[in-house]
């Protein structure tokens, strides 16, 4: 559906008419059309309904943080909160790379010792530490968590390791999957 709005001066009520007229076919598909799926961005994997990317540059927590919030346009980085997405990213990043770590969301920069995902919650019973982690070493300083890349020895390969936030890792994102609907007109508002 094309809308136009013509003349050099259009009235504020010519806007809006137009506006809720294009809202109006938007809201409201075609009965034939009703068909709609999510998608992940090329590039990206689909794990439930969630879309998750491995970037093996090499970053800080801060850095991959950042990257996830611009790469991922409103992303962040990937918070495994149970086995199966924790599994799912695992074979992931190993598919990417076994012998690159990678940050995932989760920290104890605010308070030592209580673990909380980017989102804020709080660490839940599902964990997959290493032997002896998390231990705030080096120096206890170490407060951000990665998954340890597969080429580790036994005890720490692909499991949760605390480090330091300004180590370079790499990192997976997490983001929202995009709606596709099909069978709908594009719109579109000339002024």
């Amino acid at each position: 559906m094309v809308v136009m709005v013509t003349g050099h001066d259009p009235t504020e009520r010519q806007l809006q008419e137009a506006v809720a007229m294009a809202t109006l076919q938007l809201s409201r598909p075609p009965a034939a059309a009703a068909a709609s799926s999510s998608v992940c961005s090329p590039g990206w994997s689909k794990y439930g309904s969630r879309c998750f990317r491995v970037f093996t540059n090499r970053v800080t927590y801060a850095g991959a943080n950042a990257a996830c919030r611009s790469k991922a346009q409103g992303g962040r980085l990937a918070m495994p909160k149970d086995k199966p997405t924790n599994d799912a990213l695992v074979r992931l990043r190993n598919g990417q790379s076994q012998t690159v770590s990678t940050w995932i969301g989760l920290n104890d920069i605010r308070r030592e010792g209580q673990f909380v995902w980017e989102d804020r919650q709080a660490l839940g019973s599902f964990r997959v530490w290493a032997a002896d982690e998390p231990n705030n070493l080096p120096n206890r300083n170490a407060d951000c968590v990665k998954i340890e890349k597969a080429s580790s020895s036994g005890v720490y390969a692909n499991k949760w390791r605390d480090y330091l936030c300004n180590g370079r890792l790499g990192y997976i994102c997490e983001k929202e999957q995009t709606i596709k609907v099909s069978g709908l007109d594009q719109a579109k508002l000339v002024l």
